[in-house]
């Protein structure tokens, strides 16, 4: 995958998921949720962003790990919201899904990464 590919999904990502969490904050007691979902789910898109103007190796690949940690954490609070039934279960699933294949994507990239250091 090119590196324009991963960064436009990456943002595409982020807007999805603040417009779940734009959905969330209708329901009472979701505030919490809402905001988690939004940060967790907009900084791989900014961590790759600032990975892409890495001064070596090594902070490239610690800005992914960043990028890849803040996707495992978008992923579970997709999975409580699918668990809460507060939103259509389709739209959280498309977006867990897109949330995993990413995450598998920039697991990808810091190992080719590590194994060209």
């Amino acid at each position: 995958m090119e590196e324009k590919e991963i960064h436009q999904r990456l943002k595409r990502f982020a807007i999805d998921t603040i417009r779940l969490s734009q959905k969330l904050l209708r329901i009472p007691g979701a505030f919490r949720i809402a905001n988690q979902l939004v940060g967790s789910g907009t900084s791989p898109a900014a961590n790759a962003r600032e990975a892409a103007s890495a001064r070596s190796k090594p902070e490239f690949v610690s800005c992914m790990g960043i990028a890849l940690k803040e996707l495992r954490e978008t992923e579970l609070w997709l999975e409580i919201l699918i668990e809460l039934a507060w939103i259509d279960r389709k739209t959280v699933e498309m977006l867990l899904q897109e949330c995993r294949e990413l995450g598998k994507i920039l697991a990808r990239i810091i190992l080719n990464a590590k194994a060209n250091m």
